[in-house]
């Protein structure tokens, strides 16, 4: 993470190793993440805890709350910039 006037102020070529680079990591911390995610799930399971998978109208529901509720108090959190970027990486 750094901030837009320092990134920007970069060598061109520096600004794309540090893309090309941390898009890799990115992908690397996300594929760890959900490795560990499934683990822990499995592990729920093993212990009599029921997962469930939101679809049709209940996902709508969810998915109004995270745009309503979550992502302001998330945006608050962040810079600006950070978050609009973190939204057009996610596709929100």
């Amino acid at each position: 993470m750094a901030n837009a006037a320092w990134f920007n102020g970069l060598p061109a070529d520096v600004q794309k190793i540090m893309r090309e680079v941390g898009a890799e990591v990115s992908k690397e911390a996300t594929d760890s993440i959900m490795t560990a995610s499934d683990a822990i799930i499995g592990e729920f399971q093993k212990r009599g805890a029921k997962i469930s998978t939101l679809s049709g109208a209940e996902l709508t529901a969810m998915q109004k709350i995270e745009s309503e509720v979550m992502e302001p108090n998330y945006a608050a959190m962040v810079d600006a910039d950070v978050f609009a970027a973190l939204k057009k990486y996610t596709g929100r």
